[in-house]
């Protein structure tokens, strides 16, 4: 009985301190990937509520992850300016007048799994947040008063869980989240 006990004992240790490491490597590549992405003088960032389709009213359309940031090259004169008879906008987006698919995908979308799975698209973005086929976790949760969506609840912030994996068997998962 003792053995079990202290076995049990250990192995719950051991599961904390994956966990633990697991939340130090998510934080570790969070901010690289900020560094990366929105270090350098030519970047801007912004939240995905910047494609709200009626920017208007209180609510945000058809943006399913509005509080991901993104970070895009911007050029050492902006956007706008050209660079060697190119706008910056068409080297930045891949055209000259970018539709809403370009822009968001030439961000770099700072969440988990942005480096592992490619480019993630904020617009259309849910993930499975329960059961056997979880992919993504709640990270964060705002509440949102009645008088703004006509019923109160929250808005969460979805981002897609990384597998952690050793001699290929999954021993856990992180995810992070860069706030703008």
């Amino acid at each position: 009985m003792m053995a079990r006990i202290e076995s049990r004992g250990a192995s719950n240790f051991t599961k904390t301190e994956a966990a633990r490491q697991n939340a130090i490597n998510a934080l570790d590549l969070a901010v690289s990937q900020l560094q990366k992405h929105a270090g350098p003088d030519q970047r801007v960032t912004a939240r995905a509520e910047i494609f709200d389709a009626q920017p208007d009213t209180p609510v945000i359309e058809s943006v399913n992850q509005p509080y991901w940031t993104g970070a895009w090259k911007s050029g050492d004169k902006g956007l706008d300016i050209d660079n060697d008879g190119v706008s910056q906008r068409e080297l930045s987006f891949g055209k000259p007048n970018p539709d809403t698919a370009a822009k968001v995908a030439s961000a770099a979308w700072l969440v988990s799994g942005s480096a592992s799975q490619g480019t993630l698209n904020p617009l259309t973005f849910s993930g499975v947040t329960s059961g056997s086929q979880r992919n993504a976790v709640v990270i964060a949760s705002k509440y949102v008063p009645q008088s703004l969506m006509g019923v109160s609840g929250t808005q969460d912030v979805i981002v897609p869980l990384v597998d952690v994996k050793q001699d290929q068997k999954t021993t856990g998962a992180y995810a992070y989240w860069v706030s703008d």
